[in-house]
């Protein structure tokens, strides 16, 4: 079995010949141009004539990416079968069929799916769309659990009874949403501090023999968020933090890296060149995205057209549920109360 770090939550899997890709967000920035990546991602599309199967863990653009997948080439779509949870609305898998994939398959909890014999998976719905997946390859196992904030007993338990022993846990390490304002320098620490307490209770519980820190290998690009970078866990932090506070091992990779369980391995030189990546964005070496300010009038014009569609499409008791928002516009300094009742 071989791991290879493709970037951030994505990596591919190959056993027995065969090669499965996850959450291949390749390039390009996500969430209205609020992150990127901090490292050039490697691999190439042409790459993908290789790759059997993608697997998203969810919906959010940073793992389930459409402008990449489009840029894979036709024909190396239509030889590719994409793995997805099974959901109500169907949204991932009527795309990616339009998108010209071999298949999709809609994985069921609790049931386990073979790729070919002495590699099968499985799949199951976390909370707020996320997934987790294991993979058993020969008489390795890999908990990956990518976004899924595990943190209670039963929730554990759950995963256990599923897929029994863990040899390598792949999980996150830092925070990547909004946490506080500006000024709020001390809950940014707090937030990324536990988001370290989250991932020694996944190795306390899971008991891995290895664990690999992935899907934080993002920054703030925004020039409106980019102080939310000032408290973010460094991989180097993540690294120290499993060697002296669990008892797995921590294996580090750079993008491009290709890990086998089992075998030793030397993180220093990936922790090194994350770290110098990380060094360049956070001095806004990288460019910072720039507001385009839009004026008050329509601003306006598109707040009551919001409001018009929500109340078309939103049952009026959820709609009278919703308070007013107050939103501070930072490049024109102006305070505005967003209200279903006012407009």
């Amino acid at each position: 079995m071989k791991i290879s770090f493709v970037n951030h939550a994505s990596v591919i899997i190959e056993h027995a010949g065969v090669r499965l890709i996850t959450d291949p967000w390749l390039e390009g920035k996500v969430f209205n141009n609020g992150w990127d990546l901090i490292s050039k991602t490697k691999l190439s599309y042409d790459e993908f004539a290789g790759i059997r199967y993608i697997w998203f863990s969810h919906e959010h653009p940073d793992h389930f990416s459409p402008p990449v997948l489009k840029k894979i080439p036709p024909e190396y779509r239509a030889e590719i079968t994409v793995l997805f949870q099974e959901t109500i609305d169907g949204r991932v898998a009527e795309f990616c069929r339009g998108a010209g994939f071999k298949e999709i398959i809609e994985l069921r909890p609790a049931q386990w799916f073979d790729i070919v014999p002495g590699f099968s998976l499985l799949c199951e719905h976390f909370q707020e769309g996320d997934s987790w997946i294991c993979f058993r390859c020969g008489d390795v196992t890999v908990l990956n659990t990518n976004d899924c904030a595990i943190k209670n007993v039963p929730e554990v338990n759950h995963i256990k009874k599923r897929i029994g022993k863990v040899d390598v846990l792949m999980t996150q390490f830092s925070y990547a949403y909004w946490a506080g304002n500006r000024e709020d320098l001390e809950r940014r620490r707090r937030v990324a501090a536990e988001k370290l307490r989250l991932l020694k209770f996944q190795c306390d519980q899971f008991n891995p023999g290895v664990v690999i820190p992935f899907a934080s290998f993002v920054y703030f690009c925004h020039e409106e968020n980019f102080y939310l970078n000032d408290s973010i866990n460094t991989i180097a932090v993540a690294r120290d933090f499993i060697g002296s506070q669990t008892k797995a091992t921590p294996v580090i990779l750079y993008n491009g890296d290709v890990y086998e369980p089992g075998r030793p391995w030397d993180s220093s030189l990936s922790v090194q060149r994350h770290m110098e990546d990380l060094e360049i964005v956070r001095n806004g070496s990288a460019g910072l995205v720039r507001n385009q300010p839009v004026d008050k009038i329509m601003l306006r014009s598109r707040a009551e057209e919001f409001i018009k569609n929500l109340r078309a499409t939103v049952s009026p008791l959820l709609v009278r549920l919703l308070s007013p928002a107050s939103i501070h516009l930072w490049d024109l300094d102006l305070v505005c109360e967003l209200s279903v009742a006012h407009g």
